[in-house]
């Protein structure tokens, strides 16, 4: 592992670590992408960070650089592999995160196959609720 940061009681740390089974498809110095065990369709894999970070606000750039560029070579390798159309890229933070380390599902899709997530909207704002909630989101300190 290039990191330090290593959970013993985290089934990932424990993949990344080869102290646990798991189907690694791609490797590079800060993530990896292995396939889920339980998967939505075949082909579905999990991009995670070599480090055990939870919260992707703790992520590094150049860490969240690397899961970016490595969600992007599984989408491609899905669709050449396994004659899919897109993926759906999703992530949960820290609320429904079944497994308390980051990690982005990606998930390959095909017309029609029933899989989906739905984000239901609610009513729309105004155009000075939406205003307010643009200059809230600009004036946040982020580290």
């Amino acid at each position: 592992m290039t990191d330090t940061r290593f959970d013993r009681g985290c089934h990932f740390c424990s993949i990344i670590a080869l102290h646990a089974p798991g189907h690694i498809v791609f490797e590079e110095e800060l993530a990896l992408a292995i396939l889920d065990y339980r998967p939505a369709a075949d082909g579905h894999c999990l991009v995670i960070p070599r480090s055990h970070i939870v919260d992707v606000t703790d992520i590094p750039c150049n860490v969240a650089a690397e899961l970016s560029a490595l969600v992007r070579r599984v989408v491609v390798a899905q669709r050449a592999a396994l004659n899919v159309s897109g993926a759906l890229i999703l992530n949960n933070n820290v609320v429904d995160q079944h497994v308390s380390h980051h990690h982005i599902h990606v998930v390959p899709r095909r017309v029609a196959d029933g899989i989906g997530v739905s984000i239901r909207p609610r009513p729309s704002n105004s155009k000075s609720d939406l205003q307010k909630t643009a200059e809230a989101l600009r004036s946040a300190p982020i580290p």
